[in-house]
Parts: structure tokens; C-alpha cells; sequence
């Protein structure tokens, strides 16, 4: 009997001993009781309660993740170790404020917001999915409202923070949990089926303002 108690003390210690665990640098600890969150922890030694009781869900909150709009990158079959770029124009083409249509490729540079990480933990299933469909929504309603002459020049470095404000805001709604460090623009071009014609009537519209200014 002495043996069986001593063995069952022993089993409940090591069972009690194995719910300590290291959180990372970079990381946040999320304690879960039966399921449900108990609380976060910062790098270094921490304890919670083993399984079945407790559990444990560690984010990387200071690793950036970056999402392309519009494009995908693929392993080049040519060049070992390279990428290539693949088009992917039913994210890509969007209808400007004018009834043009522009061809819009972008970037999102994001992480896990490290205030709150319990929401990104448990209010979003799928948050890749969810950051690239909140980013691409944020730039067609950009894009929407804008000239396409102005999305090809002079407008195109508002259209960034711009893009990046109202995806924090709509994420922020979502309780998210994610942060928008960064849009890039990575191409902004007429489609390509029309991007000679677009080309020609720049290039006279150029020709008729040299021409004007010669005559003045």
C-alpha cells in the first residue's frame, strides 16, 4: 500500500512538474484553463496547469508576416533559388473612381498586435485569410474614389497610408489582434490588354502640352 501511495505521489508530481514551459524572445505565452483564457505570460520560465487542465499557445509577436495582393511568388524552374512572380489578375484588376479599370499590386506587412494577443488567438479562425481579405477590400474602396490618372502618379503615395489606416480600423473592429506595419504599392499599370493604347494617349497628351507651350 506504502508502494502504491509512494508511486502515486510521485506520478503527481512529475504530472504538476511538467506544466512548466519557456516562452521565447519573440514570443507571448496564452494560458488556457479547461479551454478558456487564463491570462498571457512574457518570455522566459513560466507555469500553468498540465493537460488536461491546463494548456499553453505561444504567438510570435514580433516576427513580421507579409501578404502580396494581386501576385503570387512561385519557385523559378529556371534559375534554381529564384522566384518569379505570378499574376493573379482577379485580385489585381479594380474599378477606379472614373469607370477605368487599374491594375493594382500590393503588399501587407503585419504582425501580432503584442498588447493584445488573446484576440488574435481566439476572435479570427483563419487570420491569414482574414488580413488578405480586409486588405483587399481597404484598397478597391481606395481605389474606387480615385482617378486612374492620379492612382498612376501623383497619388500613389497616399494611397498607402491610406490603405494601411482604414485596414487597422476595420481590424480594430474585428478584434483582431493584428497590426498593419506597412502597404506598398508594387505596380500600379492599366491592364495589360490595354496598357499600349493607355501608353499612346499619355504620350499624346504629353505631345499636346509640348506643343501648346511651344506656340505660347
Amino acid at each position: 500500500g506504502k508502494g502504491v501511495a509512494a508511486l502515486g505521489l510521485v506520478a503527481a508530481l512529475a504530472w504538476l512538474l511538467s506544466g512548466f514551459y519557456t516562452v521565447q524572445t519573440n514570443e507571448v505565452g496564452i494560458n488556457l484553463r479547461f479551454g478558456a483564457y487564463a491570462g498571457k505570460t512574457q518570455p522566459g520560465l513560466n507555469y500553468n496547469l498540465p493537460y488536461p487542465i491546463g494548456s499553453v499557445v505561444k504567438l510570435k509577436v514580433t516576427d513580421r508576416n507579409a501578404i502580396d495582393i494581386g501576385s503570387r511568388s512561385i519557385p523559378d524552374r529556371v534559375r534554381a533559388g529564384s522566384e518569379s512572380m505570378l499574376d493573379v489578375p482577379e485580385e489585381s484588376l479594380m474599378l477606379t473612381g472614373d469607370e477605368n479599370i487599374a491594375d493594382v499590386k500590393f503588399r501587407v506587412i503585419w504582425q501580432i498586435d503584442p498588447v493584445k494577443p488573446e484576440d488574435f488567438a481566439f476572435n479570427i479562425r483563419n487570420p491569414q485569410d482574414t488580413v488578405k481579405a480586409v486588405a483587399e477590400s481597404a484598397m478597391r474602396e481606395i481605389v474606387g474614389r480615385t482617378q486612374i490618372q492620379r492612382i498612376l502618379t501623383a497619388e500613389r503615395k497616399i494611397i498607402e497610408p491610406t490603405a494601411q489606416e482604414l485596414m487597422q480600423k476595420v481590424l480594430n473592429e474585428y478584434k483582431a489582434g493584428v497590426l498593419v506595419l506597412q502597404v506598398q504599392l508594387l505596380s500600379v499599370d492599366p491592364p495589360a490588354q490595354v496598357i499600349s493604347a493607355f501608353r499612346d494617349v499619355t504620350a499624346a497628351q504629353q505631345d499636346m502640352q509640348r506643343l501648346r507651350n511651344e506656340a505660347e
